[in-house]
C-alpha cells in the first residue's frame, strides 16, 4: 500500500498528537502511552548524557523531556536517534540553559557519536604499532583514526566527573575516538599535540617527513617521532603504509645484475 487511506492518516496524525499534548478528554490508552514514550525519552537521555544529566535537576530534565515531546519534529524511533535529535532541539532553545551545560550535553554526543559511527576501526598486520620504529618512520605514511572528532569544551573530565574551568582560564580540547578494542577514548590534547594534529586534520594520510617539516618551528624532528610512536599504538593515529626502501633498493640492484649479465 503505496499512500494509506485518508482516514487512517488522520487518524494516525490525532494519535501522534494526543501522544505530544496530553489532556484530561484523552483516552487512558493514549495518555498511558504518552507516559510510556516520555519515560523512554527520559531514559535514553539519562543513560546517554550521564555528565549532563547531572548537571540539571530532575524537575528540570522532565521538563526538557516534556517540551522536546511538544514542540520536537523528531520523526525517528531509534535510540541513537533520539539522542541526536534531543540535542539538535536544546542547541535551538540554548538561551534557556547555561552555555557551560550544553557544552557538556554536546561533549557527551561527540562520544556517543564516536561509539556508533559505522567507520571500521581495524589495522592490517604489518600496521600493528609493535611494527614500526624509529627508524621506519621516515618511511611512512600516516593518518587519522576514521572515528576522531575533536571538540573544545569549557571543562575537564576526571573519572567521569565534569570540573569546568574559569571563565579567564582557556578551555581544553579533546580528541575523542573508538579504538582497535571498540573502546571510545577521550584524549585531553595540550598544546603540542594540536599543532602537530593540525597538518593532520588538514590533509587526512600525510607522509611523516611531511608531518615533520610542517612543525619543525615547534617541535623537533625526534619529539615529533615520539608523538606519532605513542598516538599510534593508541590508535588516535596510525600507520597507513611502510615502504621497505632497503628491500626496494636490493630488489632493484638484483634486476639491474641480471640486465648487465
Amino acid at each position: 500500500m503505496q499512500r494509506p487511506p485518508q482516514n487512517m492518516q488522520d487518524l494516525t496524525q490525532a494519535f501522534a498528537n494526543g501522544v505530544r499534548h496530553t489532556s484530561i478528554e484523552q483516552a487512558r490508552s493514549i495518555t498511558r502511552y504518552h507516559e510510556f514514550v516520555r519515560d523512554n525519552v527520559r531514559s535514553v537521555i539519562t543513560h546517554t548524557f550521564p555528565m549532563f544529566s547531572q548537571q540539571l535537576p530532575k524537575q528540570t530534565i522532565d521538563h526538557w523531556v516534556n517540551e522536546f515531546l511538544l514542540q520536537s519534529q523528531a520523526i525517528e524511533p531509534e535510540f541513537h536517534h533520539i539522542a541526536t535529535e534531543f540535542v539538535r532541539f536544546l542547541q535551538t532553545h540554548s538561551n534557556a540553559l547555561p552555555a557551560k551545560v550544553v557544552s557538556v550535553l554536546e561533549y557527551e554526543w561527540v562520544l556517543f557519536n564516536a561509539e556508533i559511527n559505522p567507520e571500521i576501526v581495524t589495522l592490517p598486520i604489518k600496521h600493528q604499532p609493535e611494527t614500526v620504529t624509529f627508524e621506519s618512520l621516515s618511511r611512512c605514511t600516516l593518518q587519522l583514526n576514521p572515528t576522531l572528532q575533536l571538540i573544545e569544551v569549557p571543562f575537564h573530565v576526571e573519572n567521569n566527573a565534569i570540573q569546568f574551568i574559569d571563565e579567564n582560564e582557556p578551555s581544553q580540547a579533546y580528541a575523542v575516538y573508538r579504538n582497535t578494542r571498540h573502546q571510545v577514548l577521550s584524549q585531553p590534547l595540550g598544546m603540542r599535540d594540536r599543532i602537530v594534529l593540525d597538518p593532520l586534520c588538514q590533509h587526512g594520510a600525510i607522509t611523516f617527513e611531511a608531518l615533520a617539516d610542517a612543525v619543525s618551528t615547534y617541535m623537533p624532528t625526534r619529539d615529533v617521532s615520539a608523538w606519532v610512536l605513542h598516538f599510534n599504538h593508541t590508535n588516535l593515529i596510525w600507520i597507513d603504509k611502510v615502504s621497505n626502501v632497503d628491500s626496494d633498493f636490493a630488489t632493484s640492484n638484483q634486476h639491474l645484475s641480471g640486465d648487465l649479465s
